[in-house]
């Protein structure tokens, strides 16, 4: 190798380096979007979704509109580990990660834990009607005993009616 080639190649080197300085990409000035923020109170405090340490599905009202989720059968279409299983009564039974109650009785307890405003509905079957005004419906999937009692193995289902409004 000749020193004139050596030169030639050290300057195409230098000239190349700074082109890659001047490439370095602008960011765009992007108008910034607002991710709005879902509040929960699955651990009975409210705190934002992202810094709840359970696995829980929160759908807000917008959300249950726009997904046309009006039922039991419905919620298990946007929830993982959910499967919603009906009878010939019309009534159902919820069973998350597989814990669910095969019991036939009335009285038998449930593996899931359905909680309407904070308060128990303590039955093992829930009538596939409407959610009519919620404001917000949460399931936590895994045991939830510590907060939500013995029943909870499963996991948990909290339905939050909206509040009145007084037009």
């Amino acid at each position: 190798m000749t020193i004139h080639s050596f030169r030639n190649i050290s300057w195409h080197f230098a000239f190349a380096l700074v082109l890659l300085l001047f490439a370095y990409p602008t960011q765009s000035q992007a108008a910034e979007s607002v991710i709005e923020e879902v509040i929960v109170t699955s651990q009975r405090v409210e705190e934002s979704l992202q810094d709840v340490p359970i696995a829980v599905t929160a759908l807000t009202a917008e959300m249950l509109e726009d997904q046309q989720i009006q039922s039991g059968s419905d919620l298990q279409l946007v929830t993982p580990s959910l499967n919603f299983r009906g009878n010939d009564a019309g009534g159902g039974a919820f069973n998350i990660r597989g814990i669910t109650n095969l019991a036939v009785s009335q009285t038998a307890e449930s593996g899931v834990e359905i909680h309407v405003n904070d308060l128990p509905v303590g039955s093992t079957t829930m009538q596939d009607g409407e959610f009519l005004d919620m404001e917000r419906i949460e399931v936590l999937r895994g045991p939830q005993g510590t907060l939500y009692g013995k029943n909870s193995v499963g996991g948990a289902i909290n339905l939050i009616t909206g509040r009145p409004k007084f037009d």
